[in-house]
């Protein structure tokens, strides 16, 4: 298929919003008695996913109305009432009732004709969110690819199946929209339940784009988030996590009701991080005994070791693999969702274990924790002409000129980037003043998927190096990065190394880009799900992956079990050393 690029640079400023006046009502479904086996998961999959296609890809304004998990959670439901035989062929007569250009034979389908105008999707992504959208728009007959490209040809129940990639304008009202009936929803009925995973898994299957990066059998996660709905429906929240934790997208999140959570507003009075390769105590309140301190090492949770606890929970953070550790660490203290006693065992430093038992308390009522709070001012005088300058604080331009005021005498910059920028235009001012080149990114890039399956995409837009500002300080930096640095705080992360600053610190999440946000049968506080993921490609500066991966220091400082127990940051006295051997050449 041929598109004009320039065109469709102008098309994605607008869209066409359609309606129509055809409503197709779901019913109430009870669970269903049917015996589940592999065939039937299958055949839920195969419908599924011929549904995905047809979703983002066919081009009517009856489509574009549809509640499409809505209809997803009637047909499956209908679907499963026939004999084997027939559930694909029904599921078939069901979405040709919403999209009914469908065709075993292509010589069924409308003819279309270069020289007519004919419709058809810019999916900029799979929803209107942000920065994203997709819209149905009238094309150029000059743009218009070949006939054989104006037909999609597909796979469904054995046999080819044909439907349309551009329609006539006639066409576009044809079908009946199907909607939902207000009412409750529960992800206990197996059919509402798979709609919702399979849902949100389509739309990751045709618009997020990393697959090229992340090895997944994404495939084989669609049947087993199939299979999470049956059964035990407390361990749906198991299998999602398990799922989309293969993605390794740090943005990733899906949203459950409070009934199916594991965590429910209870936790331990403790912050617990992976140091060392151990679960060390990084902060507590005041309902933690006193025998138990920061600095000390968390060895055992009602008698299970806490390193076997990590290693069940580090494939469920919905995190990369290389952050998988520290985030199910991060997590134990949180698995709770009611109040009740924990045995707890600590070892400390010099050896000695002791024992305590404390409660889960609820987070209205846990109350302040004790660690101190590091210095997190915009500016930082350390003496001898050495400033720590936190340009990722800034929140609005008169304390940008108040950084700069007070950046005229120094002699040397830390710039103490471990966080999230609360203005990321303001951060980029910021570090301008330090440089006369633009500041670069690696590339970050957004795309028009053309066909289904991901076989074709377009890549519409690619963010430009931010335009040159006059130098105003030439002296010796350094920055610092940290663990939790992911997004945009990577973002500004890569700016700081087009600078050619030497970074001290650890190893960055490694995921940035714009994220996609959705809600499906009402969201998760109204029974439904909710969910997110990337939506745009981001790489290293270097023009490596950054998903995953995420930004190397130049001189790597982790953190330590002692650093934490003595309240000292090591990463910035490292930090100090590597500016001084800078200031004195």
């Amino acid at each position: 298929m041929y598109f004009n690029k320039n065109k469709i640079n102008k098309l994605i400023s607008f869209s066409l919003l359609f309606s129509s006046n055809f409503v197709f009502s779901s019913q109430n479904i009870q669970p269903l008695s049917t015996t589940y086996d592999k065939a039937v998961i299958q055949d839920i999959a195969e419908f599924a996913e011929l549904v995905h296609r047809i979703r983002y890809f066919y081009p009517s304004e009856t489509n574009n109305a549809t509640q499409w998990e809505y209809f997803l959670k009637y047909s499956i439901s209908e679907i499963l009432k026939l004999p084997t035989e027939d559930r694909l062929e029904h599921g078939l007569i069901l979405l040709k009732s919403v999209t009914p250009l469908i065709e075993r034979e292509k010589s069924k389908l409308p003819e279309l004709k270069e020289s007519e105008q004919l419709y058809h999707w810019i999916n900029f992504g799979p929803r209107q969110y942000n920065f994203f959208f997709r819209v149905i728009l009238k094309s150029d007959p000059q743009y218009i690819p070949a006939p054989n490209a104006l037909v999609y040809s597909d796979w469904y129940n054995g046999q080819e199946l044909h439907w349309p990639l551009f329609s006539r304008k006639q066409d576009l009202h044809l079908g009946k929209v199907h909607h939902s009936i207000d009412g409750p929803v529960s992800l206990e009925d197996p059919a509402t339940c798979m709609a919702a995973v399979s849902s949100i898994w389509g739309e990751i299957h045709h618009f997020w784009p990393y697959f090229e990066q992340v090895s997944v059998d994404w495939e084989s996660s669609h049947v087993e988030l199939l299979n999470g709905c049956l059964g035990d429906i407390d361990k749906l929240e198991q299998v999602i996590r398990t799922e989309f934790t293969k993605l390794q997208d740090n943005h990733v999140w899906v949203g459950l009701p409070r009934e199916y959570r594991e965590s429910n507003f209870y936790r331990l009075p403790l912050d617990i991080d992976h140091i060392e390769g151990k679960a060390i105590v990084t902060n507590k309140t005041s309902y933690l005994t006193l025998q138990a301190e920061i600095g000390d090492e968390l060895i055992s949770i009602d008698g299970t070791p806490t390193d076997k606890l990590i290693e069940n929970y580090k494939n469920q953070t919905l995190k990369s693999v290389h952050r998988a550790e520290t985030m199910a660490t991060r997590m134990l203290p949180r698995l709770y969702n009611a109040p009740q006693l924990v045995d707890l065992e600590f070892k400390k430093p010099d050896g000695r274990v002791i024992t305590t038992s404390t409660a889960s308390i609820h987070d209205n009522v846990i109350g302040p924790f004790n660690r101190p709070a590091k210095d997190g001012s915009v500016i930082q005088q350390l003496g001898d002409g050495i400033i720590v300058f936190r340009p990722h604080k800034l929140s609005n331009h008169d304390a940008l000129q108040t950084a700069k005021l007070a950046l005229a005498d120094s002699h040397g910059v830390i710039l103490d980037m471990r966080g999230y920028p609360s203005n990321l235009m303001l951060t980029n001012q910021a570090l301008g003043m330090f440089t006369d080149n633009p500041l670069k990114l690696g590339e970050f890039s957004f795309f028009i998927q053309l066909l289904p399956n991901r076989e074709q995409a377009f890549k519409a837009e690619q963010l430009s190096p931010t335009p040159a500002t006059p130098q105003l300080f030439n002296v010796p930096i350094v920055a610092m990065a940290g663990r939790n640095n992911q997004s945009a705080g990577e973002h500004m992360m890569q700016w700081v190394q087009s600078m050619g600053i030497p970074i001290v610190g650890e190893v960055t999440a490694g995921i940035n880009g714009e994220h996609v946000h959705a809600q499906l049968f009402g969201g998760h506080a109204n029974g439904g799900i909710s969910f997110r993921y990337t939506g745009s490609l981001s790489n290293q500066f270097d023009g490596s992956k950054l998903i995953g991966v995420g930004i190397q220091p130049d001189i790597l400082t982790p953190i330590t079990q002692e650093s934490i127990q003595q309240n000292r940051d090591i990463q910035m006295q490292a930090a100090i050393t590597q500016l001084k051997r800078m200031m004195q050449h």
